[in-house]
């Protein structure tokens, strides 16, 4: 950012507001923040200090803080409120081009119909609606139907972790992948899922998306959301009984706890036994693995013999013959390091 830049940003906005009533949408600032006027006046903001957004560019907030304006990189602020202006007309309304009884008449709204209040002044408005622009018309006509929301912005994954809400339910942190956002406190973002499944996530996890915000449930990722079912199922069945050529029904043997796992999961049919599962998905480093990669290992010296799913942090979840369970393990503890040899990404889709 160059210095002209960073100046512009660090001086406080003189701004005249027409608005007499306050709809601003609420932030929280993610780190400690400071600038300073021309005079060298300077204002402070705290991390996890709650601010009002007046306006907004494609890199700026536009906050108020003691009846003074300020512009703010968006990096330092996750918005968690956004206002809804709903405002019905309560009977026919015309709408005029300017806040007073000599306004030309520019249109007319139906009864019932919803508009968006832009700002007030004394006893008019300045409305905006799908079928126009702008115009004014005396407040008194309308309903108002406005209300706060939760607003869920973007981050993106600067990492690769399994995140735990304290529950049976798992979110799988992708590098690069999109995180819907919902709150920030205790210096962690409060990520969610699309159960609104709420996990608190290292801020240092989550960079924030700047130009995204999430419409619908249709945005989360399809990779995100297939991961986490695969761990969350692969975690329940922790402790469950060893048992040799066994699916489920009394317990597991290695490549009966992946195919199981897959299967129920997310209707995914892998070959049933370890040898073969090898042959199917994509080939993966050991230094690129994934949360749901599988890897295998030659236990018995006669190649591929065993199976895990990886989960994360060198960490997998495999049904062991020597402990007689379903367990975690290290993939990097000395026995299975030394009898590591590939790994398979059956989850691909993002």
């Amino acid at each position: 950012m160059g210095k002209k830049r960073r100046s512009f940003i660090a001086t406080i906005l003189i701004l005249v507001m027409f608005s007499s009533i306050g709809f601003a949408d609420t932030g929280i600032f993610i780190k400690n923040f400071s600038l300073s006027d021309k005079n060298g006046i300077k204002e402070n903001f705290s991390q996890e200090e709650v601010v009002d957004i007046e306006e907004e560019s494609k890199d700026l907030y536009t906050i108020k803080k003691d009846s003074n304006f300020y512009e703010v990189p968006k990096e330092y602020i996750l918005k968690t409120k956004k206002i809804n202006k709903n405002y019905k007309a309560i009977d026919k309304t015309n709408l005029l081009d300017k806040p007073n009884s000599d306004g030309r008449v520019i249109g007319e709204l139906k009864s019932g119909e919803i508009v968006t209040l832009i700002s007030s002044s004394g006893e008019y408005g300045l409305f905006a609606g799908k079928n126009f622009n702008k115009g004014y018309a005396k407040m008194k006509f309308f309903k108002d139907e406005s209300f706060k929301e939760d607003y869920i912005s973007c981050g993106i994954s600067t990492v690769n972790k399994t995140i735990n809400n304290g529950g049976k339910c798992f979110y799988i942190l992708v590098k690069g992948d999109i995180v819907p956002i919902k709150e920030f406190r205790n210096n962690k973002f409060i990520v969610i899922d699309e159960f609104e499944n709420e996990f608190q996530v290292p801020k240092d996890y989550i960079k924030l998306d700047r130009g995204r915000e999430f419409a619908s449930r249709n945005m989360f990722s399809r990779r995100t959301s297939s991961l986490n079912k695969l761990i969350s199922s692969a975690h329940a069945v922790v402790g469950s009984p060893y048992v040799s050529g066994d699916i489920g029904e009394k317990g597991y043997d290695c490549s009966g706890f992946t195919f199981s796992i897959y299967k129920n999961s997310l209707g995914i049919k892998l070959p049933r036994s370890s040898r073969d599962q090898v042959g199917v998905g994509v080939p993966v480093k050991k230094s690129e693995l994934l949360p749901g990669d599988l890897v295998f290992f030659n236990t018995s010296g006669k190649g591929i013999s065993h199976v895990g799913l990886y989960i994360g942090d060198q960490q997998m979840i495999h049904a062991s013959s020597g402990s007689k369970k379903v367990e975690r393990a290290n993939i990097n503890s000395k026995y299975y390091a030394s009898r590591y040899v590939t790994a398979r990404r059956i989850v691909t889709n993002k």
